[in-house]
């Protein structure tokens, strides 16, 4: 009779040190949907185009952007063109920080640098920013009044 008391403890025994063992190491591990949303939204802000790209690349950091939809318009420039430089002028993003610019519509993107915000004018009025002409070319988007693009990033000063 003893011996069968002694094997089922053995048994506990044995089972409960596994199961120690395995939420040890589920714990440690991090939740991979977590790690495949990071790594998703970080290549789509990688695959844009612009001189700005590796100053933006800097910005990057664990926290998420803001993403927001903008109502824009563009300014006319000599820069970009050549060097792809884009410039933006909003009051969304601090000055000297850089943004990514994407045209859903056409599904391109690019880097831009904020110059500066974007004053309370009767032109700029039911605006969030304006764009360089040099960007809106290389965004594909033939209607330069009016049009839409999705913003990305860090309203954060430190930057």
């Amino acid at each position: 009779m003893r011996l069968p008391v002694m094997r089922l403890f053995l048994l506990i025994a044995y089972l409960a040190g596994s199961s120690f063992s395995l939420a040890a190491q589920s714990a440690a591990l991090p939740l991979p949907s977590d790690t495949i949303r990071d790594e998703a939204l970080y290549r789509f802000l990688l695959r844009g185009q612009g001189y700005f790209k590796n100053a933006f690349e800097d910005y990057l950091d664990a926290s998420d952007p803001l993403q927001q939809l903008v109502k824009a318009s563009v300014f006319k420039t000599q820069s970009g063109f050549s060097d792809q430089k884009y410039y933006v002028i909003t009051n969304l993003a601090p000055a000297n920080s850089y943004v990514y610019l994407y045209a859903d519509a056409q599904s391109r993107g690019v880097y831009a640098k904020v110059i500066g915000p974007l004053h309370a004018i009767r032109l700029n009025q039911e605006l969030d920013l304006r764009i360089s002409n040099a960007a809106a070319i290389a965004l594909g988007i033939t209607a330069l009044d009016n049009f839409s693009l999705t913003l990305y990033f860090w309203p954060s000063s430190k930057r």
